[in-house]
């Protein structure tokens, strides 16, 4: 995925559940950008912004990432991020 703005959006069903996101590069986790720094994303929306605590997506900008998403009692429809 081509890292395009400033904000991660995720499309989900995690009305009982949540979801966190690590990003990575070259197969290993960008620091700042791991599971355990992500916030959790729960309940359900089109347009869940995720966080990480000492992460900033701004800083990514440009460049080609991998997800690995986490998930428990959710369900994940789309990924992307704004211009």
């Amino acid at each position: 995925m081509l890292v395009t703005g400033k904000n991660l959006y995720l499309n989900l069903d995690a009305a009982h559940g949540q979801a966190r996101v690590a990003l990575l590069r070259a197969g290993k986790v960008i620091p700042g950008f791991g599971i355990e720094e992500c916030e959790p994303v729960v309940g359900s929306s089109a347009r869940a912004i995720v966080r990480w605590k000492t992460g900033d997506l701004a800083k990514l900008k440009g460049e080609k990432i991998s997800l690995r998403i986490e998930m428990k009692d959710a369900g994940l429809y789309s990924v992307w991020t704004d211009d």
